[in-house]
Order: structure tokens, then C-alpha cells, then sequence
């Protein structure tokens, strides 16, 4: 199976498993710290904050920002020579950084 596929496929499983992080509602997660939205990859994304941890347990922005997932986002547009689509870059932050 190519790479990229394979990689589509795992972001979007991340991006639906559930996570409450700090969104209101009945059950948001006590340990979460919410936090705002840091990542310059995603300043256009429709939400401003996040928490800590993520569903990748990345437990601060130094972690996600060495992390593998983060720079496969930040090279994307070059390995898909160009032809990089904002959606996936979108999908990548709900995983790295979700609402």
C-alpha cells in the first residue's frame, strides 16, 4: 500500500476517535488543559484553542512540534510536489491539534 494513502487513512481515524479535550458539554476531560491554537501550520483553522493532551499524548507544543506527525505536515506540500490540498493540512491539525 503506498505511503500516502495509508497516511490519509490513519489522520482521518485520529481525527474521529474521540477526544472531549475543552469543548463544553457532559463529558469534558478533567485532565485536559486547554490551551490557544499555537501551530503556525494551522492559523486557518476554524477553531482557536486545544488541549493537552492530544490524542497522540503529545502533552505540550514543544512535543507536537517535534514530533514526526508535525513535520511530515510541515513537508506535505513538497513530497505532494505542490499539489498539496488545504484540506489535508486542515485534517493534520485536527489530529496534532484538535478543538
Amino acid at each position: 500500500m503506498p505511503l500516502l494513502p495509508l497516511l490519509l487513512a490513519t489522520l482521518a481515524l485520529l481525527a474521529t476517535s474521540a477526544h472531549p479535550g475543552c469543548r463544553p458539554g457532559p463529558d469534558p476531560d478533567p485532565a485536559a488543559t486547554c490551551v490557544d491554537l499555537r501551530l503556525r501550520t494551522c492559523a486557518d483553522a476554524a477553531y482557536n484553542r486545544t488541549a493537552f493532551p492530544t490524542p497522540l499524548e503529545h502533552r505540550s507544543w514543544e512535543v507536537v512540534e517535534s514530533s514526526p506527525e508535525y513535520m511530515l505536515l510541515g513537508v506535505l506540500h513538497f513530497l505532494l510536489e505542490g499539489q498539496c490540498n488545504p484540506d489535508l493540512r486542515l485534517l493534520g491539525c485536527s489530529v496534532l491539534a484538535p478543538r
